[in-house]
């Protein structure tokens, strides 16, 4: 019996399964402050997380303009979601699977009391459900 288990790490070793904590990959997700302007920037599969954010600021402030963004979210090895609402009010979740990061940023926004919140955006990061 403990052979087999012993080819069984072998083999997972072998596949990357071993190396997975060691793939790390960060996304973030900005939004203008301004909730009527609804500017948003996304980054995904950077190495640091400096790296990530620096790049969802930029995206934002294309349209929203240098300075009127700000980072909401950021994950490693995760999903991100951000939920709106239809007056402008957002919420923000990262999990380890799209549906859970969906459903809490649904839920965040919720909570700000401003009615039905849909998402307007959703990513996962490598190794992680769709």
């Amino acid at each position: 019996m403990v052979k087999p288990i012993r080819m069984l790490l072998l083999g997972l070793l072998m596949t990357g399964w071993g190396t997975m904590a060691a793939y790390a990959r960060y996304g973030a997700i900005a939004r203008a402050a301004n909730p009527e302007s609804r500017a948003k920037g996304y980054a995904w599969n950077y190495e640091s997380r400096d790296g990530a954010e620096k790049r969802a600021l930029q995206e934002c402030e294309r349209t929203a303009g240098v300075g009127n963004c700000r980072v909401l979210v950021w994950a490693e090895n995760a999903c991100l979601a951000i939920a709106e609402s239809s007056v402008g009010a957002a919420g923000t979740g990262w999990a380890s699977t799209l549906d859970r990061a969906e459903a809490h940023a649904r839920i965040q926004c919720q909570g700000l009391g401003t009615g039905e919140c849909a998402i307007a955006r959703s990513f996962c990061l490598p190794y992680f459900e769709r």
